[in-house]
């Protein structure tokens, strides 16, 4: 629906009714209380960088401490999107939060960055291998909205921070053994120990999982269509040379096969897909190597120096299957034609960060980061893996048979990034009743990009000609080179290079209404970079190169954070309004019913705003116990995006569910037994641009129940999806992805 111009001039006021609602409730039950000098939550904030605590922080997160990972039902990291209010995790490579999808649009910049012991790690394998895994991990943290002051590039949208265990001089070990329906496994283990006491230590963690997917392709008879394996090693040495100074050493590599997730519309819940060309797709494999140091330095009481470096290299491949039109019209097994994209990076990064806190009414940091990557990308068009011969008539001169190893086109692209930034950020006690937070960070960026299409004409757009026959060119071979048609007339070839200074401000204020109640406000700047992106035809065939626009947003957030009780019950809140000037979007050409293009382009204007409330309760007298429960509201609107002919203005972003929400019961018992079940709640969402196609609104369950000996064996059954909830994670116009069925499963592990 179209946003009134009202709403524009009224949402100040909007925001600060809803701050004075929260602050005056607040402050009025703590009086009826009489509580005084309540110490704040001890979780401490990993991501922001200054030390704050759950309770002092003003971003918007979700923290998942041991504790609650131990606690919880959820077994996979994009279990934890679905707990969190206005964050949804639309498949792999599909998370959203506030709306904002984690990869960029068909090449653009990230909205979202993932960081594994402080060192960045987007990419394939990270969202299909790491994130299927919550094993040896300490904490994640969610956070929604922009963390462009301490987080940088990327992180537009928001961040996703991971902890994993670190060396201790302390002999510990772990090792699990899962299975589950659908030949779903899980082989895992994890020890260390000191290699000279109190001076070097080690510890690796390695975790196998694999399953064969609920999906079958009845035209290929497999019931392994959307296989998923993934494979996760890490080594960490830590080195402590004297007092004050630390370093730890780390490698991690992850591997993760991923297969073909959709089902056919006709009847989407058998789980079923007729389709011959899957025979050799779309399968995709990710392999991903990081290499890191982290140097901490205590200089004294009020100072502290971090420098991480890390350096990372990624591959990966996605097989798509040839294309319907063409298989119609070979001549031999559809199996050896595919269209191969391979993609390989490197990254460079390193941060320097400097610490001050004076224990009284100061706490500071300012930090330098630096970052490069290289990113190259490859797609082959109707790659012949066998021979294939197509039945041209003999006026045109054929038949013609493509041999193996032949291509009918290719495209390449590439991507190099450049960044240097300064940043800083601090916090400062006026008095007892103010805080005041200023930040900013300065970027400097340069982005070199080429876009390369120089395919001969394909073999479908050739049979596509024979309709008619006036456009067609007599057809000939390249001497040498691959077999193709015609050559194409559509030839693009570009390069182009950016470069520019930003300035990100932020400010906020922190009023402590209470010993037990803080509300703030912040205002803050974010950026992601443009780019180039190539055009394709009504054949898919890239005919232009055309450069977006780099895409800013201001950011207005309150926020809200209270505990009660004695620390039994915790309240928390965020409002939040975000403006956005030329939002990078994908606009899409359909080639036809069942193969799609895009490129990015910008949205004029654009702007969100919502809430997320949080409540968890821990009550003194039941120790074991915790009842949390999370609530996100989401309204996104496109307020000028006119796409050639089509106009967009007033539709809601893909993927944005207007409510979302999660609610979770656990008990541990001092005799070992512990059971939880948690619910999680998504409403519905488009699907497309259009807004005519979408999702329905769902809820999903999952428990576990177990039993723990000696501290050191534990036992439990889980359930995923109880209820067997049928829901769509995404409809596109020829097929679906449909959520995971109703799954039981039954887990040890062991500790030593």
């Amino acid at each position: 629906m179209t946003l009134s111009n009202s709403w524009s001039k009224r949402r100040l006021s909007f925001i600060a009714s809803i701050a004075l609602g929260l602050c005056s409730s607040a402050v009025s039950q703590e009086k009826a209380l009489g509580k005084e000098n309540v110490a704040e939550e001890e979780f401490v904030i990993i991501g922001e960088k200054l030390g704050r605590s759950l309770q002092e922080t003003t971003s918007s997160v979700k923290i998942f401490s041991a504790e609650d990972l131990k606690r919880s039902a959820a077994e996979t990291g994009y279990d934890l999107y679905d707990r969190t209010a206005n964050v949804s995790g639309f498949s792999q490579n599909n998370i959203t939060i506030r709306g904002y999808r984690e990869q960029g649009e068909n090449g653009a910049s990230k909205a979202i960055n993932t960081y594994i012991d402080g060192v960045v790690v987007n990419g394939q394998a990270t969202h299909r291998g790491f994130l299927s895994s919550l094993w040896d991990v300490k904490q994640v943290e969610i956070y929604r909205g922009a963390q462009s002051t301490t987080q940088g590039r990327d992180s537009i949208a928001g961040a996703v921070v991971i902890e994993t265990n670190d060396p201790t001089y302390e002999w510990e070990g772990a090792m699990r053994l899962g299975i589950a329906e659908y030949d779903t496994m899980q082989q895992a283990i994890a020890f260390g120990g000191p290699i000279i006491d109190d001076t070097l230590a080690f510890r690796v963690s390695y975790d196998d999982q694999s399953t064969d997917g609920f999906i079958t392709n009845t035209a290929l008879n497999r019931d392994d269509i959307d296989k998923s394996l993934s494979r996760n090693l890490r080594i960490k040495l830590r080195w402590d040379p004297v007092e004050d100074l630390s370093f730890i050493l780390s490698y991690n590599k992850i591997q993760a096969e991923t297969g073909t997730p959709q089902v056919d519309l006709d009847d989407p819940f058998a789980r079923k897909r007729n389709d011959p060309s899957r025979a050799f797709g779309s399968d995709r494999d990710a392999d991903l190597d990081v290499f890191s140091l982290k140097s901490t330095l205590n200089i004294n009481d009020d100072w502290f120096f971090t420098s991480i470096s890390s350096y990372s290299e990624q591959s990966y491949e996605t097989v798509f299957p040839a294309s319907t039109l063409l298989l119609s019209q070979l001549q031999g097994p559809p199996a050896g034609i595919r269209n191969p994209v391979l993609q390989d990076s490197t990254a460079y990064t390193q941060e320097f960060r400097l610490n001050y806190d004076n224990g009284e009414d100061l706490r500071a940091i300012a930090g330098l980061y630096m970052y490069k990557s290289d990113e190259n990308t490859k797609r082959y068009y109707e790659e012949q893996l066998v021979p294939a011969t197509i039945p041209i008539p003999p006026m045109f001169g054929g038949p013609i048979t493509i041999p193996p190893d032949g291509a009918n086109g290719r495209r390449r692209e590439s991507r190099d990034v450049e960044s240097i930034a300064l940043f800083g950020e601090l916090d400062y006690d006026v008095n007892d009743l103010w805080t005041v937070n200023i930040g900013g960070r300065v970027v400097y960026e340069k982005v070199d990009a080429s876009f390369e299409d120089r395919s001969l004409e394909s073999v479908e757009t050739y049979l596509r000609t024979l309709h008619n026959l006036s456009t067609v060119t007599a057809p000939f071979l390249f001497p040498g080179g691959p077999v193709g048609i015609a050559p194409s007339e559509d030839f693009a070839s570009r390069s182009d290079s950016t470069d520019e200074v930003v300035f990100l401000p932020k400010l906020g204020v922190t009023l402590h209404a209470a010993d037990n109640v803080d509300i703030s406000a912040t205002v803050q700047r974010a950026y992601r970079s443009g780019g180039l992106s190539g055009q394709t035809n009504e054949y898919g065939v890239a005919t232009s190169v055309v450069e977006y626009d780099p895409e800013y947003s201001w950011n207005y957030e309150l926020a809200l954070r209270s505990h009660w009780f004695d620390q039994q019950l915790f309240f928390n809140a965020n409002v939040f309004y975000v403006d956005y000037d030329d939002q990078q979007v994908s606009e899409r050409v359909e080639i036809d019913p069942t193969t799609t293009l895009a490129h990015v382009t910008n949205a004029g204007k654009s702007h969100k705003y919502g809430a997320e409330v949080e409540l968890t309760y821990r009550p003194l007298d039941l120790p074991g116990f915790e009842i949390y429960a999370n609530f996100g509201w989401l309204e996104t609107h496109y307020d000028d995006y006119v796409d050639g002919e089509d106009d967009y203005s007033g539709n809601d972003f893909i993927r944005a569910p207007n409510f979302t929400g999660a609610l979770g019961v656990s008990y541990f018992h001092n005799s070992g037994v512990f059971g939880s079940i948690e619910g999680s709640y998504r409403d519905n969402t488009y699907s497309d641009t259009e807004n005519t196609r979408g999702t329905d609104s769902h809820i999903v369950v999952d428990a576990k129940l177990g039993y723990t000996y000696d501290e050191k064996y534990t036992v439990y059954v889980f359930g995923r999806n109880l209820f067997d909830e049928e829901y769509f994670e995404n409809v596109s116009s020829s097929n679906a992805i449909v959520g995971a069925p109703q799954t039981f499963g039954v887990m040890l592990d062991v500790k030593f």
